[in-house]
């Protein structure tokens, strides 16, 4: 058995200011894409008639590394959960599993005026460890210690009291890179402020290009429990060692389903459909919105790309990639999104198929950090 939780190292030079190590394998909540009311609004709120409990990871259980996932939905006027997505977890490989279950739940639903009505909400999933040696040793996913240089630093940089991950994601390993082999490992600069958002990524000159706007699109998702001198928050600097290997380890793992429609569409590209081709379109079951690249936030351009992606034989988004895009850093930003999003199972005569999908996202400016989804998938 492969263990996930190796092979992703964030490590301190020169002058940055700290060492954030990865044990192993968001910005603010973005507002759901479904209108509806919030819970303030409501006569009655939803109340949970049926709660699935997420599966959890059995790799995550024997390394006994725990997480959070704050999930956003709404529960529409039938009780049933619509349009969830990870708002935020400190532990990507949770990401998956609390989404699993959520789309499960089941609800009483809200009501405003006596009628049932559509009810956005957040609910957020523990993932603990626990029991026998486990409780000893369990761990988050990341953690922050002083590099050798810290007191070095300039005094608005020195922290006593680490920033915390509190929102991680994996990068979206580029498909055209992958099917050229490009690979490589180099270094990222975080600027933390003292709110915990990252608000500056500088990536080494070495880095492949493909490979460097994937990893600012990832840590544009990054925010931290901001780290503390003197018991007031401050600003701290990280930097982070990027591995891109097309495994499934690294910071952007490349997991089976995706190595399996890569060799679908070297092999036997004519076995991946079409939308046109399915009983019926996939509808989105989750879909968290895209964030604003940070790198452009302050220049008041609204942004728009085009993502083409597969939908897998289990209804997950595989291999997005940019067809078209109005800046490349928007196009790396819908990408980072679209590689969350599930759907309902494609099916071609009853049987599960993989189809190929594109989408169309657009960006706003007066909502930096994120921006909703354009009209769905096209056929």
């Amino acid at each position: 058995m492969k263990t996930l939780w190796l092979r992703w190292w964030l490590v301190g030079c020169g002058a940055w200011g700290g060492v954030l190590t990865a044990r192993g394998a968001a910005p603010e909540a973005p507002p759901s894409a479904v209108r509806a009311f919030e819970l303030s609004q409501l006569d009655q709120q939803p109340k949970l008639t049926e709660e699935v409990q997420p599966e959890f990871p059995f790799d995550m259980r024997v390394a006994g590394l725990q997480g959070e996932v704050l999930v956003d939905c709404v529960v529409d006027e039938k009780g049933r959960v619509r349009d969830a997505f990870a708002v935020r977890s400190n532990n990507p490989w949770y990401e998956r599993p609390a989404l699993e279950a959520a789309v499960q739940w089941e609800f009483e639903p809200g009501r405003k005026d006596g009628r049932a009505v559509k009810t956005h909400l957040q609910r957020l999933l523990i993932f603990r460890v626990l029991g026998g040696n486990d409780r000893k040793r369990a761990e988050g996913l990341w953690t922050v210690t002083k590099p050798p240089n810290h007191n070095s630093l300039p005094p608005e940089m020195q922290w006593d009291q680490p920033p915390k991950p509190v929102s991680t994601a994996f990068a979206v390993y580029p498909p055209a890179a992958l099917r050229q082999k490009i690979q490589g490992k180099f270094r990222a600069g975080l600027l933390i402020d003292p709110r915990g958002r990252v608000i500056k990524i500088e990536v080494e000159g070495t880095a492949p290009p493909e490979l460097a706007q994937a990893a600012r699109a990832m840590l544009d998702l990054w925010v931290f429990e901001p780290a503390k001198k003197a018991g007031q928050p401050c600003h701290a600097m990280l930097v982070m060692e990027l591995n891109f290997s097309g495994n499934d380890y690294g910071s952007a793992p490349l997991g089976e389903r995706a190595r399996a429609i890569l060799r679908e569409l070297e092999r036997t590209p004519m076995r991946i459909v079409n939308l046109a081709e399915l009983d019926a379109v996939p509808k989105p079951i989750s879909r968290r919105p895209p964030t604003y690249p940070s790198g452009l936030r302050g220049g008041g351009e609204t942004g728009r790309a085009t993502i083409e992606f597969f939908i897998d034989e289990d209804g997950d988004a595989q291999l997005p990639h940019v067809l078209e895009s109005s800046r490349p850093e928007f196009g790396y930003a819908a990408a980072q999104a679209v590689a969350t999003w599930r759907f309902e199972v494609p099916r071609r005569q009853g049987k599960r198929v993989i189809a190929r999908a594109r989408v169309p996202i657009k960006f706003n400016p007066a909502e930096p950090v994120a921006g909703a989804p354009a009209n769905g998938v096209k056929k």
